[in-house]
């Protein structure tokens, strides 16, 4: 398992990724009394915009099928390096 490029090993041999994220918030919930997103998928792009998508205290998986549909419903300011900005100046000049 990957968290934010680094290897992690699953020592506790939880089999579901989504059942890791749900612990993780649970202890940043309990020790820190703060929530946190976290995005579950088959690659770091696609977690990260499943991250962003139930902001502040969610928790979004997109299964590889799913993956194409779920993207094309995203605003472009969704993605990364897109940001509200960016979009005014393309807007601005001509793009949709």
């Amino acid at each position: 398992m990957k968290l934010f490029g680094m290897s992690l090993k699953n020592k506790k041999d939880i089999s579901l990724a989504v059942d890791i994220a749900k612990e993780i918030k649970q202890k940043i919930r309990e020790q820190l009394n703060l929530v946190a997103s976290a995005g579950v998928s088959y690659n770091k792009f696609l977690a990260k915009i499943a991250s962003d998508y139930r902001k502040p205290d969610g928790l979004c998986t997109i299964h590889p099928e799913q993956a194409l549909d779920f993207i094309a419903r995203l605003p472009i300011e969704s993605f990364l390096g897109s940001g509200a900005g960016d979009c005014k100046e393309d807007a601005s000049a001509g793009y949709p």
